[in-house]
């Protein structure tokens, strides 16, 4: 569920869109950013750091796409939000030290550190997979096109991502009973 809700901004561009124009669906999908932010600090009140920077990027990027009235800035969205997460999490742990991915997880389950670096890798992979991809959409596809599977082929990447991270930290877990067994 916190999935979905959280793809809720790329549902409203899709569904404004195919109703509407660029125009209104671009409005719409940066007013349903900030009223992601604030359903989530009305929640939690606490801002979410992940969520403020990629509407930071959706907001300026939209704003850009309605001023300069060019549809190919919401469309590097993904591409910025994609790249600055892959560089922050390598980043974080290359230089840092610091896995992100093992503190989220934390907070859920216990890990091993070979599994939390499979995570973390997996999602920097994962990431720059993501930002290819659309940049090759957006080179070759029309705005039609490119929304349909930014809508609806990434939001299938991104459950099978997770599945996939779940399965390792199911493997994980049946590794981490036998040893204590």
């Amino acid at each position: 569920m916190k999935l979905l809700i959280e793809f809720l901004p790329i549902f409203v561009l899709f569904g404004l869109y195919k109703a509407y124009d660029i125009k209104i669906a671009t409005a719409g999908f940066m007013v349903s950013l900030i009223v992601l932010l604030f359903w989530k600090y009305y929640q939690t009140r606490k801002w979410d750091k992940f969520l403020l920077a990629t509407s930071a990027i959706g907001l300026v990027l939209g704003g850009a796409t309605l001023i300069l009235n060019n549809p190919l800035y919401i469309q590097h969205k993904p591409t910025a939000v994609y790249g600055a997460m892959a560089l922050f999490f390598w980043i974080s742990y290359a230089i840092f030290n610091k896995n992100w991915i093992a503190l989220l997880y934390s907070k859920v389950v216990k890990i091993s550190d070979k599994t939390a670096k499979t995570l973390l890798i997996g999602t920097i992979f994962f990431f720059l997979l993501m930002l290819v991809i659309n940049m090759i959409l957006v080179k070759s596809v029309n705005f039609d096109l490119w929304i349909t599977i930014k809508t609806w082929g990434f939001l299938l990447a991104t459950i099978i991502f997770a599945g996939w991270q779940g399965y390792i930290i199911y493997q994980d877990q049946n590794q981490q009973k036998i040893i204590h067994n």
